[in-house]
């Protein structure tokens, strides 16, 4: 795969990117955004399905791999295929996105449980994570199912499932 390297334009727009497995070096695709002072949410369609998308206003780097254990959360595998990028841009100077054929050095089967009985500061403070999941429709790993099952097994008194910016109606027959 030929790297792409784009300075993006501010307001909404779309680049379309060509993937074939065969010609990919490494095992993954590479999304980086470089910049000072801007805001984008950036979305990952294949045939119209969103599989992979990034929300930032600082530098930030996402893979999108063969393997889905090695891509980052809110990505799906990677697929020889025809994508198209969307994204919704704020910005102030320059804005970089480049497109590169790298190897993944994600490893999710290697994530760290969180050690849920510690207790780090006796002052009531919030803690995040305790009380919602995310699913692979925005950054998260499981499909709500699967995200329910581990809820019950780790018996949560309460459940909800959510995206990072919103609540699903079809999620809501999913939450005790």
């Amino acid at each position: 795969m030929e790297n792409i390297i784009k300075n993006l334009r501010e307001g909404y727009n779309e680049i379309e990117l060509k993937i074939k497995l065969d010609e990919l070096i490494k095992d993954s695709i590479k999304f980086s955004l470089k910049g000072e002072k801007f805001f984008i949410s950036l979305f990952v369609y294949k045939e119209n399905e969103i599989v992979g998308s990034i929300t930032a206003n600082r530098d930030a780097e996402r893979f999108m791999s063969k393997d889905i254990l090695k891509s980052s959360n809110g990505f799906e595998n990677l697929e020889s295929g025809d994508y198209r990028i969307t994204y919704l841009l704020h910005k102030e100077g320059d804005v970089i996105l480049k497109i590169e054929d790298e190897k993944s050095p994600i490893d999710s089967k290697k994530e760290v449980d969180i050690e849920k009985d510690e207790v780090k500061c006796s002052e009531e403070k919030w803690y995040a994570g305790d009380f919602h999941t995310h699913t692979f429709y925005s950054d998260g790993k499981l499909s709500p199912e699967e995200n329910i099952e581990v809820a019950k097994k780790e018996a949560c008194p309460s459940f909800l499932q959510q995206t990072t910016t919103l609540i699903r109606q079809d999620f809501l027959k999913l939450t005790y």
